[in-house]
């Protein structure tokens, strides 16, 4: 799911979840007997190592923490329980796919409004993902919604900025690929058949954005979400967002399922792990979540959780940027790494090391895959990567097997905020040092926003990143994330065999070739190292003995019916 800096855990950073759920109006609720007042039902929240959230436009958040928002404030037309199946959640139903599996059809429920009273309808849908789709909107996430018909042409035609004017054939999706034959019946027809779709349309591209707001504001419409008495779709509306490390959310009466029981959700930020943490400790918060290195401790708290989840974090090179350019590089600096030591020493055991891009428990997890080396090893062969690094300085007369000083330079850029963090990447440039002597290595560090930035722009060379579980199916770590014309493919990695394995594989309704074909593609993108995989996260937190019903699922957030069934008991 989505693009993660690692923190002391993913729990910290998940504010505010729900990219599952499905609890509608007449299902049951949790016993609230011994509940507190409504008027002490709020709920104090933190996240850590950002200072503020980056967007809250659906088609825009390509973060977890901007996601982990606006999943609960803008409805989609399905979402992913708790058992990560997709469900409806707007719509009344899954979708109904038409014989050649080109023409889905969603029905709405006839109930949705916005918390301003104005109703939600097909059109809004429509709407929604034309607009996600608008080059002139440039939206990081649009990529989600490239197996419509026309939707990655209409995506890179070309957009005056002086005029707003879209110059190319392709005007809008509206009409074209997708159509309201009603206000409750929306068809989308795709390009070819994609058998991930269903899960694609989880992600928040696909979700209703108010047009009346975006009418009145144009881009800057977030900015008055929490005007008057705020603004929402979903369980919650915004109350208060300050861009100063505030931002608080209300419980919307109108929405049309099972509301929520919690009045009120506040929510602080803080720019590094151990000041929150420090903060749940002091009372000023009713969740939290302990640094790697403090984990130890965090066990023996009543209240303590830990989970496992379906996230890889991982460095990523620019493949245009020299030594990167060259995979005998790319190969040297993963050799290199002593991936069990790191998972052992820096994170204390909490994580998983691997050479995996498709996490341990998603469908097409290859558990015969070897790594750069030809082998299961994962405790580097820093003789391997001198050698690999040696050909390399020898052919561009850059240095010698033991000296690497004239190379080309080498930035590490991470995102600031988490002391393991910043652990991790020093003792990882000693494994380098080790392997390439006097390889001219320095780390940088930056707010995990600016990162992002730099990333979308291409600008950074080397970098640490996480992807954390969008939908469980291959697609969403390999195609998503690398394919060759990915809009996530910030490194530029792209192997035209393997991306002909992925761009096959995605539609082939045969499920065990298209996981095979998967596989090979994982193969070839682990040997090439289109990443540089390092562990498989597992979360943790803790809760005050109060808070009643909060969970994380293995996609490391918050469940949709946990937000309804959540409560703060009398004490």
């Amino acid at each position: 799911m989505r693009l993660g800096a690692r923190k002391a855990t993913l729990a910290s950073v998940f504010t505010l979840a729900g990219s599952l759920a499905l609890l509608l109006a007449g299902c049951g609720g949790t016993n609230t007997t011994g509940a507190a007042p409504d008027s002490q039902q709020v709920l104090h929240l933190q996240g850590a190592g950002v200072t503020d959230v980056k967007t809250l436009d659906p088609p825009n958040a390509t973060d977890v923490f901007s996601v982990s928002e606006v999943e609960v404030l803008f409805p989609g037309l399905v979402e992913l329980d708790q058992n990560l199946k997709a469900v409806p959640w707007a719509a009344t139903a899954l979708p109904a796919v038409s014989s050649d599996g080109l023409t889905w059809t969603f029905s709405l429920r006839h109930d949705l409004k916005w918390s301003d009273g104005t109703p939600i309808t097909s059109k809004t849908y429509a709407f929604s993902m034309d607009r996600a789709e608008n080059p002139c909107n440039a939206f990081g996430a649009a990529y989600y919604l490239y197996a419509i018909k026309d939707a990655a042409d209409f995506n890179a035609e070309t957009c005056d900025t002086n005029t707003g004017k879209i110059t190319g054939p392709i005007q809008t999706l509206i009409g074209d690929s997708i159509t309201t034959p009603d206000d409750y019946t929306l068809k989308v027809q795709l390009a070819q058949p994609a058998t991930y779709f269903l899960y694609a349309m989880t992600y928040p591209t696909s979700f209703a954005v108010p047009e009346q707001l975006v009418n009145q504001y144009g881009a800057k419409w977030t900015e008055h979400l929490a005007d008057g008495n705020g603004f929402g779709g979903d369980l919650f509306k915004v109350i208060k967002w300050d861009h100063t490390g505030h931002l608080n959310l209300a419980r919307n009466d109108a929405f049309w399922g099972q509301k929520p029981k919690l009045r009120e959700v506040d929510v602080t930020f803080y720019k590094d792990t151990n000041t929150a943490y420090n903060a749940y400790l002091a009372g000023q918060a009713d969740v939290g979540s302990a640094p790697a290195s403090k984990i130890a401790q965090a066990k023996t708290h009543a209240g303590f959780h830990q989970i496992a989840t379906q996230a890889i974090f991982y460095y990523a090179m620019n493949w245009k940027m020299a030594p990167f350019n060259d995979v005998r590089m790319r190969q040297a600096f993963d050799i290199a790494i002593d991936k069990v030591t790191n998972a052992t020493s820096v994170w204390h055991g909490t994580v998983q090391a691997t050479n995996h891009i498709v996490p341990d428990g998603m469908p097409g997890y290859n558990p015969a895959l070897v790594g750069p080396d030809g082998t299961q090893n994962l405790k580097g062969n820093p003789q391997l990567a001198n050698q690999l690094a040696t050909a390399y300085a020898t052919d561009t007369k850059c240095g010698t097997a033991t000296d690497f000083s004239k190379c080309p330079k080498v930035t590490l850029t991470i995102a600031s905020g988490s002391t393991d963090e910043q652990n991790q990447a020093a003792a990882i440039q000693q494994m380098w040092l080790t392997a390439m002597p006097n390889y001219p290595i320095t780390i940088t560090s930056v707010d995990f926003n600016t990162l992002l930035q730099k990333m979308s722009a291409h600008s950074v060379q080397l970098w640490s990143i996480g992807w954390i579980e969008d939908y469980p199916d291959p697609q969403d770590w390999l195609t998503t994330n690398l394919a060759c014309d990915s809009a996530y493919n910030a490194g530029y990695a792209c192997d035209p065999t393997a991306d002909q394995l992925m761009k096959a594989a995605d539609a082939n309704p045969d499920l065990n070739a298209r996981l095979q074909q998967y596989q090979q593609a994982e193969q070839i993108l682990v040997k090439e190292v289109a990443w540089l995989p390092l562990y498989q996260a597992t979360t943790w937190w803790e809760t005050k003995p109060y808070v009643v019903g909060f969970t994380v699922t293995a996609g490391g957030l918050t469940p949709n019916e946990s937000w309804q069934n959540m409560y703060i008991a009398a004490h």
